[in-house]
């Protein structure tokens, strides 16, 4: 079976995946375009599996400045090699991340790192008010669950749909992450960050 430069070229665009991977992902899926996109999806995660356990101590401290100094950007977002760090990919995404933060105000970067307490609160919380719209339980549990991932997707980095700075695909934080990862052959991790705003309280941060 053969696979036309078209279709790669698509692919690419698409995904942003390199040339030989959306090949490979064309072949193995027989032209089929959104089952090449979940090999590549899988093979992303399968990458981020094998290399996870490898140390990044590289990488890039960035910073931003937004709306002439009132809102500023200090992150963190490590990679395996100085080589990688220097990477065109690597730092538009650092970048965009950046940006990111500042329009999306996360203040988690995954849901292992909000305390128990903190989760056994909202979850409390997101089920009161599923009990007040319906007294039937599977159903309360539903929408409380729903209600949860609203409040994940308001405070966790890697649940929120990825805002750039260009037209790119939609996808998570994770997800293009994930897609960094099996582009660049490294582990890379996002460290940490911290989001100032102009007279903001440490406590109105929290909230």
């Amino acid at each position: 079976m053969s696979v036309s430069a078209q279709e790669v070229k698509k692919l690419r665009q698409e995904t942003g995946a390199g040339f030989m991977l959306c090949k490979e992902a064309l072949f193995a899926s027989n032209n089929d375009m959104d089952k090449a996109k979940e090999w590549l999806k899988k093979k992303g995660l399968s990458t981020v599996a094998k290399k996870s356990s490898r140390q990044a101590g590289e990488g890039l401290i960035s910073s931003y400045v937004h709306g002439g100094g009132r809102i500023g950007v200090l992150l963190e977002v490590n990679s395996e090699t100085d080589f990688v760090a220097r990477n065109k990919y690597f730092k538009q995404f650092v970048k965009q991340l950046n940006l990111h933060i500042v329009a999306m105000n996360p203040i988690y970067i995954k849901e292992s790192e909000i305390p128990v307490k903190v989760v056994e609160k909202e979850k409390e919380i997101c089920k009161s008010q599923a009990l007040v719209k319906t007294q039937k339980k599977e159903i309360a549990e539903k929408i409380a669950t729903g209600l949860y991932k609203k409040w994940l997707e308001q405070v966790c980095l890697f649940h929120q749909e990825f805002v750039r700075d260009s037209e790119e695909k939609k996808q998570k934080v994770e997800e293009a992450l994930i897609d960094l990862i099996a582009r660049l052959g490294e582990n890379i991790v996002i460290r940490r960050f911290s989001r100032f705003a102009l007279g903001e309280t440490n406590e109105e941060k929290k909230n």
